[in-house]
């Protein structure tokens, strides 16, 4: 094998270590994620016998509508202070639901 085969193999070796070794997050993603994960944000989750849906909820003092599955709409209304006695309210074009729905405030690796 000659010298410059080696030497343009060691080259492309490095150049594909160097595309394949993970960077950090940039700060703008990493604020994100400590936002979302933060103490001003509860994990939701929607769950029927057919699905399971999350969603990651700013705490608030007024009532927040999620558009939970398909044109089902979901009143939530928030604590301002924690996620303890959230109330979710299925609105009236939830009624093709038929069968059991269960709404609450999960863990925050739940919405992850």
């Amino acid at each position: 094998m000659k010298f410059s085969a080696v030497l343009t193999s060691l080259a492309i070796s490095a150049l594909q270590m160097v595309h394949a070794t993970p960077t950090g997050l940039e700060s703008a993603e990493l604020e994100t994620l400590k936002a979302r994960d933060g103490p001003g944000y509860c994990c939701s989750v929607y769950e029927n016998l057919n699905s399971i849906v999350s969603l990651t909820i700013p705490r608030g003092s007024d009532t927040f509508i999620w558009n939970g599955v398909g044109t089902c709409e979901i009143e939530v209304t928030r604590n301002p202070n924690n996620c303890n006695g959230w109330k979710f309210t299925l609105r009236p074009n939830c009624n093709y639901l038929t069968r059991t729905v269960t709404l609450g405030v999960r863990p925050a690796n739940e919405c992850r």
